[in-house]
């Protein structure tokens, strides 16, 4: 005779198992962390070196009448450092986007793809002004 089997007894064929049975959910691994971090900290610096730059050189040629041709080297030298920033930022957030934090690393691709945004429209806006 046989015994009878508990109804929470583990069936015996294995095919049979249930769809939830022993699934675990493996976390991302910790280089995606680190890269959205280091996306979001470095979208967050080249914007707030953007913001020093551009009260500088208000500064620079309002109150203490810098030059033109100075202001101009340093607006360019300034605009070519934000626009690798949010290049590296923005290369950084697209390869974290698949790790644990998406979040962190699409506020990174905004600020990113802003800041580039801004950079081409205030390189194209002396040429559409010309014409």
């Amino acid at each position: 005779m046989t015994t009878p089997q508990p109804p929470y007894a583990a069936p015996q064929d294995p095919v049979a198992a249930p769809p939830f049975s022993e699934y675990r959910a493996t976390p991302a691994p910790a280089e995606r962390r680190g890269l959205a971090l280091a996306a979001f900290a470095i979208a967050m610096a080249t914007a707030v070196l953007s913001l020093v730059i551009f009260v500088a050189q208000l500064l620079a040629i309002g109150r203490f009448q810098v030059n033109m041709p100075l202001a101009t080297a340093v607006t360019v030298i300034s605009s070519i450092v934000v626009s690798l920033l949010a290049v590296a930022s923005l290369v950084l957030g697209i390869i974290a986007a698949r790790g644990a934090r998406p979040v962190m690393a699409g506020i990174a691709i905004g600020i990113s793809v802003a800041h580039l945004a801004s950079q081409a429209m205030s390189l194209l806006a002396p040429v559409l002004m010309s014409w």
